[in-house]
């Protein structure tokens, strides 16, 4: 089990704010996310995911619930599904979700499939701390750079990817160093050609 927790300095002393706990499996897959913040003075339940993954260790279902009325109903929840034993993530959003997975054998490496449009996705994990990943998708072979700014719009890391392929791509954070907050992270990727530009913005959070 893992617990994460924030806390804000109020009244002279730490107080918490919310609570995610987590439980694993023997592979380490994460098989349940529970969430509490704070209400009436007390941390009390919010809601709970639940996730099932097959003997490959890709996620094929999850379900979600929220804490209603002194009960746990099946609500929409948000989910971080992990696949290819965990090396690869997607997010998704509903009550119970259930995926299926087709396997495709071929001579090319996955940077070498095409990607339909340009894309910028939600990092994970999030909240961090104090790394994460930021996956971005290509269709064209484009010049890419991804900055990392504080609230206040100040850079904190810039990566210069240089000239890319079509593909998917990933990108490492360390937000080591950085104070707990709201960070935002942009791409600037220009095709080749310069007949294409895409630019995009998300917001993460750093707790420690």
């Amino acid at each position: 089990m893992l617990t994460e927790q924030y806390e804000t300095w109020t009244a002279d002393a730490w107080v918490n704010y919310w609570k995610n706990i987590y439980t694993y499996d023997y592979l380490g897959n994460v098989i349940t996310k529970q969430s509490e913040t704070r209400m009436n003075n007390a941390l009390e339940y919010l809601s709970k995911l639940y996730y099932t993954y097959d003997d490959n260790r890709n996620a094929i279902k999850g379900e979600a619930f929220d804490w209603v009325n002194g009960a746990w109903e099946s609500r929409v929840g948000f989910f971080s599904f992990s696949y290819n034993s965990r090396a690869d993530y997607y997010t998704i959003s509903g009550k119970v979700v259930a995926i299926t997975y087709e396997l495709i054998v071929t001579n090319v490496s996955d940077n070498e499939l095409s990607a339909k449009t340009y894309s910028l996705s939600q990092n994970y994990p999030n909240p961090f701390n104090p790394t994460t990943v930021i996956q971005y998708a290509l269709p064209y072979e484009s010049n890419v750079s991804i900055s990392v700014y504080n609230t206040l719009g100040e850079v904190v890391k810039t990566f210069n990817e240089g000239a890319k392929q079509t593909g998917s791509y990933n990108v490492n954070f360390n937000g080591e160093g950085l104070s707990s907050g709201i960070y935002l992270y942009s791409i600037n990727a220009v095709s080749i050609d310069g007949k294409q530009n895409f630019q995009a913005t998300k917001k993460m959070i750093l707790i420690k």
